[in-house]
């Protein structure tokens, strides 16, 4: 693996997360009596998916066991705007029920610590030389301008070209490393509320880290 692509990656990752970080504190300073608005709610469930992005970023799987229980001490607490979502109208919360299941499942991997680890193993396995242009077919076609989150497509085109980036070196074989992965971006897809969920893409393979900093790239430039 050339590993000056692999450390690019998570350093342009880095840069989106924290772009999208900003957009979420910013947006998250608006008053309260508009949090159960679906921009608002939408937003709040949006900060779940940059904490997995986030230790995804890192390189060659280096996430600690103090990283794991963290956030999963973090994510059981919840954050300040999800705790203040139960106070919403049942009718405003059923229409987020998908989202509250991706919250679930994250803080249900970060809780199990072989999942975790697996998880971010799987994520670790990739040659970028392979991901990047596989990714970018995948992208093609996606800006700022037409599409205001990327988020479920980072996701589907992270999962498309997992196979094809897969390195034989890795810890976990294909089929143990793509089930890992998966219960990750299938929390993703669901805190973003896509159109899609991941298991269609079982067969045809899957996966992010270098997705995230080409895409990423482009709207930090914008």
């Amino acid at each position: 693996m050339d590993r000056r692509s692999v450390t690019r990656l998570p350093r342009a990752f880095s840069a989106l997360v924290l772009l999208s970080c900003a957009l979420l504190v910013a947006s998250g300073q608006e008053s309260h009596p508009n949090e159960c608005e679906p921009e608002q709610m939408s937003l709040c469930y949006g900060e779940y998916h940059i904490i997995l992005w986030r230790l995804k970023g890192q390189t060659d799987g280096g996430v600690s066991n103090e990283d794991i229980s963290e956030q999963c001490s973090k994510l059981k607490a919840k954050v300040e705007c999800h705790q203040r979502i139960a106070r919403c109208p049942e009718e405003a919360r059923k229409k987020f029920s998908r989202q509250e299941r991706g919250y679930e499942a994250l803080r249900d991997l970060f809780c199990d610590a072989n999942a975790a680890r697996d998880y971010f193993t799987a994520a670790s396995c990739q040659a970028g030389e392979k991901f990047i242009p596989c990714n970018e077919r995948h992208m093609e076609g996606v800006t700022p301008e037409n599409t205001k989150d990327p988020t479920c497509k980072l996701a589907e085109a992270a999962i498309q070209c997992y196979e094809t980036a897969f390195t034989p070196a890795c810890k976990l074989p294909l089929k143990s490393a793509k089930a890992a992965l998966l219960k990750g971006e299938e929390a993703v897809m669901s805190l973003a509320g896509c159109d899609r969920s991941a298991a269609p893409f079982l067969a045809p393979g899957k996966l992010l880290v270098a997705a995230g900093a080409l895409v990423l790239l482009r709207w930090a430039s914008v």
